[in-house]
């Protein structure tokens, strides 16, 4: 497990497992997968993807803070 501790109060504010081997080439081959089509999108549609997950990002600022 990783533990996330607050610097300032030593808080801890969440425990992460680490990810298995297997789970790792899963990970890596769904990203190899998408690639291979991602590169073939237009720019415009790869900017829209992205901007669209700026949004989502902005949307949940305090959950990621």
């Amino acid at each position: 497990m990783i533990r996330v501790t607050n610097p300032y109060s030593q808080e801890i504010l969440a425990e992460l497992p680490f990810a298995t081997d297997n789970e790792i080439e899963t990970a890596l081959a769904a990203a190899e997968r998408t690639f291979t089509h991602w590169r073939h999108s237009p720019a415009h549609v790869r900017e829209e993807v992205l901007r669209h997950a700026s949004h989502r990002l902005q949307e949940r600022r305090d959950s990621f803070a």
